[in-house]
């Protein structure tokens, strides 16, 4: 089994999030397809909205495995946050009817700011805190308020808008159960599986997914541009 150190990464957490990665990249296809070509593709509903679920989960669930693995947290933080603001700078500028407020990147990022103090809590009790979250965010939230600028919370204003949409609540209850998955399974700082992870394809895309995710949607684009021609 496979020790986690300075240059060694955890294959099975590679391949899950390799999986999340093209399950990311085919709904946001479908997306694409349906918002920007006007094909009669549902992604808000049936197996694709199903998909975009799974993936967005998937990435916050590994997340918070990588996290309580992590000791750079805050840097990490810091560097996925400040991408997540140019995205939304991006999206703004080039067409403000898709653009990202608060996607998946800002929360991720905000997450690993905070995490330092919860990695301190025992698991068990970080699985029930996670699922608490849960179920508050999806009984209540999003609740609308007269306020404009409170949309990371999950607190929004009836004109808020955005293509990408990952509030603190219910998330940051998923974020949790992915630390408390990462202390539980991951004491030792050993992969689990008795068979090796790390060189097939998905696991080497799992180890990219900051860039990939940076680039697949202009990539899909240009090629959607080039078909429709």
């Amino acid at each position: 089994m496979m020790k986690v150190g300075k240059k060694s990464r955890i294959g099975e957490i590679d391949f899950v999030r390799g999986v999340a990665l093209i399950l990311m990249i085919y709904f946001h296809l479908i997306y694409d397809l349906n918002e920007i070509l006007n094909l009669p593709i549902s992604y808000n509903d049936g197996i694709h909205s199903v998909i975009g679920k799974i993936s967005g989960n998937l990435f916050i669930i590994i997340s918070g495995v990588s996290s309580s693995l992590s000791q750079n947290n805050f840097r990490r933080g810091i560097k996925v946050f400040l991408i997540g603001l140019c995205i939304t700078i991006v999206t703004g500028f080039f067409n403000p009817n898709f653009s990202i407020q608060f996607g998946i990147l800002h929360f991720l990022g905000f997450s690993m700011l905070i995490i330092k103090p919860f990695l301190k809590i025992k698991s068990f009790i970080l699985f029930f805190v996670g699922s608490f979250i849960l179920f508050v965010g999806w009984s209540y939230f999003p609740i609308l308020v007269d306020n404009t600028y409170l949309f990371p919370l999950g607190l929004i204003h009836k004109s808020f808008y955005s293509a990408d949409y990952y509030p603190f609540i219910p998330y940051f209850g998923v974020f949790l159960i992915g630390v408390s998955s990462g202390k539980f399974l991951y004491r030792e700082k050993r992969a689990r599986l008795c068979f090796p992870l790390e060189n097939n394809w998905l696991s080497k895309l799992g180890r990219h997914t900051l860039w990939i995710y940076l680039i697949h949607q202009p990539l899909i684009l240009f090629v959607l541009s080039l078909l429709t021609r």
